[in-house]
């Protein structure tokens, strides 16, 4: 994992301020459409994280498998997951913004 610099942590905070302050801003109507596109979006990066955590430990187990090849789907697996926890915190602050977890229709 590579340490964000000072630089990179103060332009994610920037983001965020921007990101709160136009949550804050949108109508209750277009703030639960976007609540529900993020609902279908956590879930689809949760499925695929599983899926690719599932080939990792494929790889890790099976003696034919390079161990880099394996150490590489591991990083990705944990790049992968810091970034459904990045997604999950944007969520729940919309959700908290919107009061209510809106009803999700099936595709």
């Amino acid at each position: 994992m590579v340490a964000m610099s000072d630089s990179d942590l103060s332009s994610e905070a920037k983001c965020g301020e921007v990101l709160r302050d136009y949550l804050a801003s949108v109508d209750k109507t277009m703030l639960e459409r976007l609540v529900i596109d993020a609902i279908r979006e956590h879930r689809c990066l949760l499925e695929s994280d599983q899926l690719l955590h599932e080939e990792w430990q494929r790889a890790a187990t099976s003696p034919s498998v390079p161990q880099e090849h394996a150490e590489a789907l591991r990083a990705h697996c944990l790049d992968r997951q810091q970034a459904t926890a990045a997604q999950q915190e944007v969520l729940s602050y919309m959700l908290n913004l919107l009061g209510y977890i809106p009803n999700v229709p099936t595709d």
